[in-house]
């Protein structure tokens, strides 16, 4: 979601559609519970004030919080306890795919891989869901999937 320039932290362009879905909680007519789970630590929570969006998620996890990290299944089910979710329905967007699409999909989460840089790995195969390059197709695909 985030990029990070010479002037500082900013959001890609293509952001507005899944955070509009954050805030109002839905995806089409589904609704959402939403979380950031990231190992940036404690400093994710003052980017997403700096940002305003601290208000899009109902809880945020970090590694300064929790001491784990993804993609360790710890990290992954504490956000899950917190929430009181089942990992079957739920879904993991994230950059990396060790970290976030496998490691989510390895404690049973829905793991989607947002590959901005085209990178190929030979296990790609292995998840169970696309593998995207921007947020505005997860939006599609997860109407649907959702329906």
């Amino acid at each position: 979601f985030l990029e990070s320039r010479f002037d500082g932290i900013q959001l890609f362009e293509d952001t507005k559609n899944i955070l509009e879905c954050f805030q109002n909680r839905k995806i089409g007519n589904t609704p959402i519970v939403t979380g950031v789970l990231t190992n940036w630590g404690v400093k994710i929570e003052r980017i997403l004030k700096k940002l305003n969006l601290e208000n899009h998620f109902d809880i945020v996890v970090h590694t300064d919080k929790i001491q784990s990290y993804k993609p360790q299944k710890e990290f992954f089910e504490f956000a899950l306890n917190e929430l009181s979710l089942e990992a079957k329905n739920c879904f993991h967007i994230g950059d990396s795919f060790f970290d976030d699409a496998l490691g989510a999909q390895n404690r049973g989460i829905n793991g989607i891989w947002l590959n901005r840089g085209n990178l190929i790995y030979a296990n790609s195969d292995e998840l169970n869901h696309p593998i995207f390059t921007n947020l505005n197709d997860v939006v599609v695909y997860l109407e649907d999937f959702l329906r």
